[in-house]
């Protein structure tokens, strides 16, 4: 009877160490993916998907078209001319740049 009992016992241990050693493993295991998945998401982190930088593109354009749309056409610098000036170039072209 005693052999019986120590027989129930230990086949019971056995199960319990079985059951903890896998749970283990698991957990091991997910870790380790987990570990995995973050590394390659570190080493992706800079690079976006080719729709969203397509996207993006598209957008900066809009932006721009619509900045040029709205923008206030600008107005030629003034000129000040004399009454009466003579019309022909007094300076010489290379000369003429401020």
């Amino acid at each position: 009877m005693v052999q019986l009992a120590r027989y129930a016992l230990n086949r019971r241990r056995r199960l319990v160490l079985r059951r903890y050693r896998r749970q283990r493993t698991w957990a091991a295991l997910g870790l380790l993916g987990a570990g995995g998945a973050l590394w390659f998401l570190w080493q992706k982190r800079d690079q976006r998907p080719a729709w969203l930088r397509k996207k993006e593109r598209k957008q900066a354009r809009r932006k721009t078209a619509q900045r040029a749309r709205t923008q206030r056409p600008s107005r030629p610098a003034k000129v000040h001319v004399q009454k009466g000036a003579s019309t022909k170039l007094k300076v010489p072209l290379g000369d003429q740049v401020e």
